[in-house]
């Protein structure tokens, strides 16, 4: 799998975007998950408090590390769908938008 360029766009939009498109858990696993976006305000927060590699970011898995202009979309799109990571970039890329992808898109 090829890293993705994610140079030249901002780490917390990054960030929301990625955890914006992440798997909700199940309910047995965590009941009432978080189901309210994250903004990018948010994500720059958390990307002060707790650096720019997640593993978990709340009840969302990530698995990405956001240090320098790629992102490995391995781990991520083994957990959430093949080749999101992806779309979510390019979403990003051509629109800004941080929101949750259309179903089936």
């Amino acid at each position: 799998m090829e890293p993705i360029d994610i140079g030249g766009l901002g780490k917390a939009q990054v960030l929301a975007a990625l955890w914006n498109n992440a798997a909700l858990p199940p309910e047995e696993v965590r009941p009432n998950p978080r189901r309210s976006p994250m903004t990018p305000v948010e994500a720059a927060e958390i990307l002060m408090r707790e650096g720019r590699g997640f593993d978990y970011l709340e009840d969302r898995l990530l698995k990405v590390n956001l240090e320098g202009d790629t992102l490995d979309p391995w781990s991520y799109d083994r957990d959430n769908g093949a080749g999101l990571a992806a779309r979510v970039i390019a979403r990003l890329r051509a629109t800004g938008s941080v929101a949750a992808l259309p179903e089936g898109a």
